[in-house]
């Protein structure tokens, strides 16, 4: 019987060897092209969602509601899909395409764990807080009981970081 894994595995590089094989004569023999392309893609798969999702929302008023929730997910794994082929693109190795899905799930979740059981303490997480978060809470968008809100103290603990750390852009203009 064939596992789970093991047809994905199969799917994901028959569709990587079907895309490098049918690609526009205009991409042959242009590797960072196809690179590029890969990685494109996954952006325009994201729109698709993101139009789905206006749809069903009513959220432009010129065109109404549309469609339902279905197509939104349908679209989610558009993106989900297209993302693992342009890994498999790199790799070319489906075995290796799924053990990056897997390490990243983990470490999302080892992140997330680490985050919650810092909070539990009474403590900020000391990695990888997002900086529009700490931005936020220090500025005091989201005062209250919200379990991420962080004590007076901290915030101008993580505000004079903040401003440490922050390295604004050169635009090239005068300032």
């Amino acid at each position: 019987m064939i596992t789970f894994h093991d047809e994905m595995a199969e799917l994901i590089d028959w569709m990587d060897t079907d895309l490098d094989s049918n690609v526009a004569e205009l991409y042959k023999g242009q590797p960072l092209a196809q690179d590029w392309a890969r990685i494109a893609k996954v952006i325009e798969e994201t729109g698709e969602v993101i139009d789905a999702y206006i749809g069903v929302t009513g959220q432009n008023p010129r065109k109404g509601e549309y469609g339902d929730m279905g197509h939104v997910l349908s679209e989610l794994c558009d993106v989900a899909l297209t993302g693992l082929y342009a890994i498999q693109h790199f790799t070319k190795d489906a075995e290796s395409t799924l053990g990056q899905l897997h390490a990243r799930a983990l470490h999302h979740r080892q992140r997330r764990e680490a985050q919650i059981d810092a909070l539990d303490d009474g403590e900020l997480p000391e990695e990888e807080t997002p900086l529009i978060h700490i931005h936020m809470n220090a500025h005091g968008f989201w005062e209250g009981e919200q379990p991420h809100q962080p004590r007076q103290d901290q915030r101008e603990e993580i505000m004079t970081k903040v401003a440490e750390d922050w390295d604004p852009p050169d635009f090239g203009g005068e300032g």
